[in-house]
């Protein structure tokens, strides 16, 4: 059964998983987990990856997404499609406070639209919020999302639709204001950050925990050094060479089972060399991903060439055919076809902060040599490397897209690399942008994976950006600690961790 076709939802039997229990049985102490990236602002609308260890923690959004993308209550308990799919109602839970004890309401819904809308405000989703062209409230417990069009992938937004109490908006950069299973009591930037439990949460059943307690460390070293010392229960983002060792020594790791970012490499399609498509499609041929997922990502990683959700949606419609293997002879017959045959210099763009950027920048490297494609590498910080990209400056890019396991109308309509305009490789497409506006208002799931299929194939023959391999979100913890979840994001939710 697709989202859509569920077309009215019963909240009782989901309510019943999620309702109120007795709270956890005495005190279960602190979790203290480490992470590189400092807490960006507490801003939820913000997706920075610093935000991330904080936004299940100190919010809540409307709807969770399991890993089937299937919505699960949360601020919303339960909602159905009326008007032929030009309304969205939602039956709001009952019973919820702010962390300032204000209760949670549906005018605090209406106003959390508009905010996320506002262009002031920049969403990381604002695109997708703006498909709702009003939000009106029918009593204290229900709103009315209303569309122009049928909006098939409206629950991707609601999971990433983070409540603020609206009263708390103007401090909310360093005041954070949500309805979460934990509070902010104590912060010094770029060390610590401790969350409370918040003992007035809707869901009696969490937190299991006292407290978390956020550690900022300089680097992985610091990572693995302050586990193996026992001076932290858990990490975000260690290497993945360690990976084994750390599973000899008892510890626990667990691999991003549906990872939302993935590795592409960019072509700027104006670029002379590159301008022909046959050109991007040799480049495919030759990069050996799997290389790649076995020495970076130790085979914690996937190899891919289009994004999982629409290759799903292609498969559904009957699949799309394209090589998984590299073949560097129909490679190099495809650079002589487009008469590129004697090779050519360029430059690859590479952001040196991601961790797995210049180990990818190195097998491109080598691998595109063997088809007469000689990269020099530009290594530079990601806040350099942004600006080029929007500026078309580059011609080869290493570059990383989300979204890649929602809809895929979330992904082709959001992400710089896949959207029908202002795409940042520069290419356009009127068949394209056509097919993509049809599957994102086409209610018919049979229909959608049929145009989504169809954009499959253009992402494949154009390759205007070449899908590499999967980046999971990756955590390690000490032996006993169980729990430890995170949503279709990678974003960590703490609630039900317990300890040893």
């Amino acid at each position: 059964m697709s989202r859509w076709s569920a077309v009215v939802v019963v909240g009782a039997l989901l309510a019943a998983l999620l309702a109120p229990a007795p709270p956890p049985a005495g005190a279960a102490g602190a979790l203290r987990f480490a992470l590189t990236t400092d807490i960006f602002n507490f801003d939820p609308t913000q997706l920075p990856a610093g935000n991330y260890i904080m936004m299940n923690q100190l919010y809540d959004p409307l709807v969770r997404e399991d890993s089937e993308m299937h919505p699960q209550p949360m601020l919303a308990q339960s909602w159905e499609f009326m008007n032929n799919g030009l309304v969205l109602r939602l039956h709001l839970r009952r019973g919820v406070t702010f962390a300032s004890g204000r209760p949670f309401g549906a005018d605090d819904v209406v106003a959390n639209i508009k905010r996320y809308q506002d262009p002031v405000v920049a969403a990381n989703v604002r695109a997708a919020a703006l498909a709702v062209r009003d939000a009106r409230k029918v009593d204290d417990a229900t709103v009315d999302l209303v569309f122009d069009k049928p909006d098939p992938a409206v629950f991707d937004l609601l999971d990433f639709l983070y409540i603020v109490d609206p009263a708390g908006v103007a401090n909310i950069k360093t005041a954070p204001a949500g309805t979460g299973p934990f509070r902010l009591t104590a912060r010094t930037p770029g060390t610590l950050a401790v969350m409370t439990r918040n003992d007035r949460y809707w869901d009696r059943s969490v937190p299991a925990l006292d407290r978390v307690e956020v550690h900022i460390v300089a680097d992985d070293p610091a990572l693995i050094a302050n586990l193996t010392a026992k001076a932290v229960d858990a990490i975000e983002g260690p290497q993945p060479i360690h990976l084994a060792s750390l599973k000899q020594q008892g510890y626990g790791v667990m691999v991003q089972a549906s990872p939302s970012l993935y590795f592409d490499i960019l072509m700027n399609v104006t670029s002379p060399p590159i301008r022909d498509n046959r050109v991007r499609q040799a480049v495919s041929l030759a990069i050996d991903r799997a290389e790649f997922v076995r020495l970076f990502f130790q085979g914690a990683g996937k190899t891919a060439w289009l994004p999982p959700s629409l290759e799903a949606a292609a498969r559904r419609a009957g699949g799309v055919t394209y090589e998984t293997k590299v073949d560097l002879a129909r490679a190099r017959s495809l650079m002589a076809q487009a008469g590129e045959g004697g090779g050519f210099s360029g430059t690859l763009m590479v952001p040196s902060d991601d961790p797995g950027a210049p180990a990818l920048a190195q097998v491109i490297q080598s691998n595109l040599a063997q088809i007469g494609i000689h990269l020099q590498l530009q290594l530079e910080l990601t806040a350099q490397v942004r600006p080029r990209w929007f500026a078309y400056d580059y011609q080869f890019s290493l570059h990383e897209y989300g979204r890649a396991n929602r809809d895929p109308d979330s992904l082709l309509r959001t992400a710089v690399v896949f959207r029908p305009q202002d795409n940042i490789t520069q290419f356009h497409s009127d068949d394209y942008s056509a097919l993509i506006d049809k599957g994102a208002t086409t209610v018919d799931q049979r229909a959608r994976d049929a145009a989504y299929a169809e954009v499959a194939k253009i992402v494949l023959d154009q390759a205007f950006t070449v899908t590499l391999a999967s980046d999971p979100f990756i955590f390690v913890t000490a032996p006993g600690i169980r729990g430890l979840a995170t949503n279709l994001e990678g974003m960590p939710i703490l609630g039900g961790v317990q300890g040893p």
